[in-house]
């Protein structure tokens, strides 16, 4: 059976990329940030 409209059967998808920004940082994580060690280790910092 041929069908001349190739998008009838198919589906949309939606894929969310905002995951890193789309939630807001709770207090714990807003502490751990702030107290995270920094620099580069491969540089001895």
């Amino acid at each position: 059976m041929s069908n001349s409209d190739p998008y009838q059967f198919q589906e949309k998808t939606h894929i969310e990329l905002r995951a890193d920004t789309y939630t807001l940082p709770s207090p714990e994580m807003r502490k751990a940030m702030y107290e995270a060690e920094v620099g580069n280790d491969g540089f001895g910092e």
